[in-house]
């Protein structure tokens, strides 16, 4: 019996993401409208989103107004859509930038395929031109000639392409040519007018300095060469340097860099930064400044329905006519830019005029008139849509969110583990923590570089943490309110270590707090006894003796029942809080009322008092802690988070920290560090801080913990031993049916490019993968001939006969990757595991991952064969750099959160980096990886660096040593120059990190 056919009125749309009101970008929120517009006309829509991870999606919303999701979020996009694709009448495309899988999927597929585009890559890589140095015109021509006959392969495939703006159905025309059963029309984008009370004088957010409202000037990363809106701000700030008062504005967040944050606060009164693009609405005006690129024009669509007049250039307008408004909105000069702003900014009447008029042109993006325009376009293709358009008494403001409504409504969370996730609140809170240097960078150095590790802490410790201002936590109105409830269970205390243990409670400088303990059946008197005398001499101090011992976990249960204080911390009995613990955690707990749960650095009392090993350790790092507690003490948390979990579980003795901190992070909404050590660990004999290897049970009770973890978290794997007693590995399940694409870019040294191949061959693991060669001007014979030999065994060559850009090269070569995962590999870069893609495929299949590095090691005759690599930091030694962890704590040895990875080997899913832009090719030669990783990052991905994959890789050996001075300079010019970028997984407390040296 042969397959039903598809329902006539059945429609699967492609985006790269799940869209919603509070997508990062314009083109996602108009792609979320379409999508209600596709339902509301009564058709039966799926969306098949690419990437499932990336935040601001409102898949709750979709779901209300009928919409389904073909998630999957470990299946790739292709084979969902293949496997949709019989029981769809048609396919919208909404991106033509995205992996080859996809579009083959879509073009193969048996369904009457629908574009709906509001630009053309290639196009966009026209627009750029202006941007670039004479000498890169070569490559981009060939880049540009390999776009658009990918383009033009899928435009063909389309009986209709819908355009959002009359530019880009020029464009398409163009490209198509005159023969073709192609219909291209325009539909403008939805844009419905905002819900609330009418009327947007620009006061919603107050005055400022004299000022009549708030300006706001969108930001975000452009997909070519630069960023526009960072040209137009810092056109914006020169002209505004000598002005006065100082202006008010306001940063929408839309991927803006950090360098634009930096700049902002020196020129500008305030800044309100990842706000919700709900804010644009209530704004006085907006700069949307391009100097160059592609119209904005969903963005624009947004701005006019909701009447909130906009400054922009002729290239942001595109053809649009604003009707006889153009000399009061449009200037292709940033001081008179500037000084439109402002005069929209300061007479009522023009704003007033400027807004009805908008609002007027707005109307073709009317839900009622572009559902009326859509059903007749998609009914000429054959979908079997209701003959009557919506009416204006059914308009979509039943369906569409209301931009009145509260942000948080709609606004998801950064994805925890990434550079984005960094609070600004806890930087400045570092800023007052850290003293200045006591020396020189060199003279700090040469002085720690004659000390054993131990001897360098106990140094910086008197002179950084021992002094002020990093005793005293800065003034915080409502630190001293906060109360807590210190748990501490014993049984059998040494009574001298537990003396010490209750006296560095007694001596909190923060006075607000409770002493919970809880005896779980000790039998010495002398102990006993110093807990009864204790509790007689401080009423904060609470005694319970239990009858029989029971076990840690049910001690410390009975010690949270007595616990009423807002915030409980733990605290065993014979280790020692630092003076200023609880003062500093009220401090950060009340600038930061969202965090649930605080950890700090920790450092050991060794068995003759000596402060020893410091742990000072990253910030929030999820994949840290899947191999290990690295929380650990001090450990303060919500009381009602803790309570919402039911407290420790018994079973897990031993681990029962471990097992409750990975219950807590589950629910908790965010989850900070404290980068200064707080909690003494006390060396004794048979404790853990002493030898990991202590308590064997500790270590079977962790495995069993991260068991349930993974299956809590939906999330398929197993758990292995980790390197050391009481850590782990878990083994995410992969996927072997996907392809990798394994991209190699090369020029000549075919020996170099044979040996990596041949070593690929040997330990590929059961991997399937294609290689493919992005060659730059090879000329030797030996190597055509070899590169010859590998396309006639079905792997692909692509040329790129000019000068070297290894960033333009990686953005030719995915155009042609066939894979749904895609490796970058340096030519002389060699596996020492067989099993090293398998170990990064684990990572890169994962949805919230989007990068995945490897351990590189130099070869044994250089450096002595030590770490190259074991991820990227920035802001310490200089503005980015590879780091070598050096062993310090064992953090060398587990799958860890970073800020970047190298490309000389990153594994990422493809759509990843087209989600991303690809690589920007302003950076040719070096940091284009470090870029990549920190835009990744603040994308919402993790950034994940595995010890688990090991290559050998000589330093420089395919293209010697370069390192232009324009790609520094460019790279600062984005992200702030050195020291600007804290580095959240590295303390802010190191200058660096091998060997261990402080910021003396």
């Amino acid at each position: 019996m042969s397959d039903p056919r598809p329902e006539p009125s059945s429609v699967a749309l492609v985006h790269r993401s799940v869209p919603g009101p509070s997508s990062a970008s314009p083109r996602a929120r108009q792609v979320y409208r379409r999508l209600l517009d596709l339902s509301a006309i009564g058709l039966d829509v799926t969306l098949v989103p690419v990437e499932t991870h990336l935040p601001g999606g409102a898949p709750i919303q979709l779901a209300a107004a009928g919409v389904r999701i073909e998630g999957g979020p470990r299946e790739p996009a292709s084979r969902r859509i293949r496997r949709l694709a019989p029981m769809a009448h048609t396919i919208v495309l909404c991106d033509l930038l995205l992996p080859r899988s996809v579009l083959d999927a879509v073009t193969d597929s048996p369904a009457t395929v629908v574009l709906e585009l509001d630009h053309l890559p290639s196009a966009a890589r026209v627009a750029a031109r202006s941007a670039l140095r004479p000498s890169e015109a070569g490559g981009l021509s060939t880049e540009i000639d390999h776009l658009q006959t990918r383009e033009r392969a899928v435009l063909s495939r389309a009986r209709l392409v819908i355009c959002n703006s009359a530019d880009t159905a020029r464009n398409v025309r163009e490209l198509l040519g005159p023969h073709t059963g192609t219909t291209v029309t325009v539909i403008a984008p939805t844009a419905p007018r905002p819900n609330g009370p009418d009327g947007n004088d620009g006061t919603a957010f107050g005055s400022s300095s004299g000022s009549s409202g708030r300006l706001v000037v969108p930001g975000r990363f452009s997909d070519e060469f630069a960023t526009p809106d960072e040209s137009a701000w810092r056109s914006l700030l020169l002209a505004t340097a000598d002005r006065s008062p100082a202006l008010a504005f306001s940063l929408v967040a839309e991927d803006t860099v950090p360098r634009l944050r930096y700049d902002i606060k020196g020129h500008v009164d305030v800044v309100e930064l990842r706000d919700a693009w709900l804010t644009t609405c209530r704004a006085t005006a907006v700069m949307d400044g391009r100097g160059h690129g592609l119209p904005t024009t969903a963005r624009r669509a947004e701005l006019m329905a909701a009447g909130v007049p906009f400054v922009a250039s002729t290239a942001a307008l595109g053809s649009d006519v604003l009707e006889g408004h153009a000399a009061e909105l449009v200037s292709d000069d940033p001081a008179e830019r500037l000084r439109l702003l402002l005069e929209l900014r300061d007479d009522a009447a023009l704003r007033a005029g400027v807004r009805a008029d908008l609002q007027c042109m707005a109307a073709a993006g009317e839900p009622v008139l572009t559902r009326d325009l859509l059903s007749s376009a998609l009914a000429e293709v054959g979908l079997a849509v209701p003959s009557r358009a919506i009416g204006a008494s059914t308009t979509s403001a039943e369906r569409l969110p209301r931009f009145d409504a509260p942000p948080d409504e709609y606004v998801e969370p950064r994805v925890d583990g990434t550079l984005a996730a960094a609070d600004p609140r806890i930087e400045q809170l570092e800023r007052e923590m850290i003293p200045l240097r006591l020396h020189t960078r060199d003279t700090s150095i040469n002085l720690q570089s004659t000390m054993d590790p131990d001897q360098r802490y106990r140094v910086f410790s008197r002179t950084h943490l021992e002094s002020a201002p990093a005793t005293a936590p800065p003034h915080s109105p409502g630190a001293d309110a906060i109360t807590f409830s210190v748990l501490v269970p014993t049984w059998n205390s040494d009574p001298g270590l537990l003396a010490e243990c209750l006296d560095s409670v007694l001596a909190q400088a923060h006075a607000n707090w409770e002493l919970c303990i809880v005896d779980d059946g000790s039998t010495q008197n002398e102990h006993l006894q110093l807990l009864q005398l204790r509790a007689h001499d401080d009423p904060r101090i609470k005694v319970r003796l239990n009858p029989y011992n029971q076990g840690i976990a049910l001690a410390t249960n009975d010690a949270l029942a007595m616990a009423t204080g807002d915030w409980v911390v733990l605290l065993d009995h014979d280790d020692v809080l630092k003076p200023d613990a609880l003062a500093w955690v009220a401090t950060y707990a009340d600038r930061c009322p969202d965090y649930d749960l605080w950890y700090s650095d920790e450092d050991k009392l060794s068995l003759d008092g000596q402060l020893v090993m410091p742990f000072l350790k990253p910030d929030w790092s999820p994949d840290l802690l899947m191999g290990v507690n690295y929380i650990c003490h001090l450990l303060s948390v919500r009381r009602g988070l803790i309570e919402a979990v039911d407290g420790f579980r018994p079973g897990f003795d031993g681990a029962q920290d471990y097992d409750l901190v990975l219950r807590m992070v589950e629910r908790a909404r965010r989850v900070g560090h404290i980068a200064k050590p707080l909690y003494s660990w006390r060396m004794v004999e048979g404790s853990t801080a002493l030898d990991t290897g202590s308590k064997p049970k500790a270590h079977h009770a962790g495995h069993e913990a991260l068991r349930e973890s993974l299956g809590r978290r939906f999330q398929p794997g197993v758990v292995e031993d980790g390197e050391f007693d009481t850590t782990h590995v878990v083994r995410h399940i992969v996927d072997t049916s996907q392809l990798l694409t394994i991209m190699i870019p090369t020029r000549d040294r075919v020996d170099l490019l044979r040996a990596c191949i041949d070593r690929l061959a040997e330990a590929a693991g059961g991997v399937r993968f294609e290689i493919l060669v992005v060659d730059n001007q090879s000329t030797d014979p030996e190597t055509l001939a070899y590169l010859d030999k590998l396309i006639d065994a079905g792997h692909q060559v692509v040329s790129y006969p000019h000068d070297f850009s290894f960033a333009r090269q990686i953005n030719l070569g995915v155009l042609h990757a066939r894979g749904d995962l895609l490796l970058i590999l340096n030519n002389d870069a060699l596996a020492r595991n067989d099993d090293w893609l398998l170990r990064m495929m684990e990572h890169a299949q994962r949805p919230e991952v989007g990068l995945v590095g490897a351990k590189l090691m130099f070869p044994d005759d250089q450096r002595g064969g030590r770490p190259q690599h074991e991820g990227i930091v920035v802001g310490m030694a200089g503005l980015a750099y590879n780091i070598d962890l050096g062993g310090y704590m064992g953090m060398d040895q587990f799958v860890r959160d970073c800020s970047s990875v190298t490309a000389a080997c990153v594994m990422m899913r493809t759509s990843v980096l087209f989600a991303v832009g690809g690589m920007d090719e302003q950076l040719r030669v070096a940091y284009n990886d470090v870029d990549l990783g920190l835009r990744t990052s603040e994308m919402g991905y993790r950034v994940v660096y595995t010890p688990h994959a090991v290559l050998e890789h000589p330093e420089s050996a395919s293209r010697g040593s370069l390192h232009p001075e324009e790609d520094e300079a460019w790279l600062a010019e984005r992200w702030g120059p050195k020291g600007s970028v804290r580095e959240p997984f590295i303390s802010p407390q190191f200058e660096w990190l091998m060997p261990v040296y402080y910021r003396l």
